[in-house]
């Protein structure tokens, strides 16, 4: 039974058993990486570490990425990883601001750059086409979702 097409699990870093599990027992395993020497370095820990239980790393997603140098920055990663970047989340101060409301930024700051680089990580991993991906018909869902999720935080 399918219940989902997708299923997302935020595991921490690191070979403790709470970061061991969910790498064997992934279909696929992502890699988020903030473009500094020690986050890089946990993350080729990571992909071994995968690797050594039987994972596979689909891809890595760069996190806090400045603006200028993205494309050296990402051939540099997919270098040093050996696997695909998937894309880029710029650095946002709207992150911190929808997280002192507790709400996600897409939801508070739908219009961020953040907000954006989700909504097109998400689309090419679900294999969206990119015409399909922002519409009236989504942003009602996204206002339905938050209201119900985030009553009065909004």
């Amino acid at each position: 039974m399918n219940v989902c097409d997708f299923l997302l699990i935020d595991a921490p870093a690191g070979i403790s058993r709470d970061g061991i599990v969910p790498l064997a027992v992934a279909d696929d395993v992502i890699l988020i990486v903030n473009p500094e020497l020690s986050s890089i370095v946990d993350a080729l820990k990571t992909k071994i570490l995968t690797e050594v239980v039987g994972g596979h790393v689909f891809g890595v997603i760069i996190n806090r990425a400045g603006i200028d140098k993205s494309e050296v920055m990402t051939q540099k990663m997919e270098k040093v990883l050996g696997v695909r970047v998937l894309g880029t989340v710029p650095e946002d101060p709207n992150i911190r601001k929808a997280a002192s409301y507790k709400t996600p930024v897409v939801i508070k700051f739908p219009s961020s750059p953040a907000s954006v680089a989700f909504r097109n990580l998400a689309g090419e991993i679900a294999g969206i086409p990119i015409e399909q991906r922002a519409g009236k018909s989504q942003e009602r869902f996204i206002e339905r979702f938050s209201k119900v999720l985030f009553r009065g935080k909004k």
